[in-house]
């Protein structure tokens, strides 16, 4: 992307924290005005553009119980923290999968559920048992983190819930110029471009709800490759990824 806006005299912007606050982005947003175009960096492969995206709430559980021998039968805290868990994703479907960045199906039209960490034990001051559980909601278009947040109080009976601010899913509109000129790109490129919609979330959301402007997510990589070990990167797809994305860039900057 950076040896493309060198290129075409696109802007290029890096953003920090994605996938976690979105800080880089939610700042980018707040300190800048629209641009013409969006075209967010994200392995999609060279030769695909991916146009829809589930939105991610975060919500931290917390409960606390009285110390009590652990021959009784009240359930402590740790257990309150486990049905809860357990509730919750009987609730949207019993599913926490699906979470790598792929063509979506099924997964894409769910809400689904993944405890992300879990810590339980004796509280500080030795009087009781706490739990805590971090859990990651993906939502689908047309779901809204107050629909999640809805199912979820059913299912809290004691302890209580707290909500990061949400990202809204992504649906963009696969006829935009943006999109038109990154099939251009893979093209001539020399490939037969493909549409993903994909079961993660990423920092396009964002910039979809802020701006009124077109938006499409592009990059070449293997998305099942994210966050793993061994992520890495073919270097014939990432010089067709540069001139796929130099095409499509001096288009979207003349017009």
């Amino acid at each position: 992307m950076a040896a493309a806006a060198v290129e075409t005299g696109a802007s290029f912007a890096g953003v920090v924290e994605e996938e976690t606050t979105s800080a880089g982005a939610r700042h980018l947003v707040d300190s800048r005005d629209a641009p013409d175009a969006v075209v967010n960096g994200e392995p999609t492969g060279w030769d695909a553009l991916a146009v829809g995206y589930r939105g991610l709430v975060r919500a931290t559980y917390e409960v606390e119980t009285e110390s009590v021998h652990s021959s009784r039968p009240e359930p402590n805290a740790v257990q309150h923290a486990v049905a809860w868990t357990e509730r919750v994703q009987a609730a949207f479907g019993g599913g926490g999968g699906g979470e790598r960045d792929e063509a979506a199906g099924a997964v894409f039209e769910s809400v689904t559920v993944k405890p992300v960490s879990f810590d339980g034990g004796p509280t500080p001051d030795s009087h009781g048992v706490g739990a805590t559980v971090d859990v990651e909601f993906r939502l689908p278009p047309g779901t809204t983190a107050g629909d999640v947040q809805a199912v979820v109080a059913d299912c809290t009976e004691v302890g209580g819930v707290d909500w990061t601010e949400a990202i809204p899913p992504l649906a963009a509109d696969a006829r935009s110029p943006v999109a038109g000129e990154l099939r251009a790109g893979i093209r001539g490129a020399g490939g037969e471009p493909t549409h993903l919609r994909k079961t993660g979330t990423c920092d396009a959301n964002l910039y979809a709800a802020a701006w009124d402007c077109p938006v499409a997510v592009y990059g070449p990589g293997d998305a099942s490759l994210d966050h793993a070990p061994d992520e890495r990167i073919d270097l014939d797809a990432f010089d067709r990824g540069v001139e796929a994305l130099t095409t499509a860039a001096d288009q979207l900057c003349t017009s």
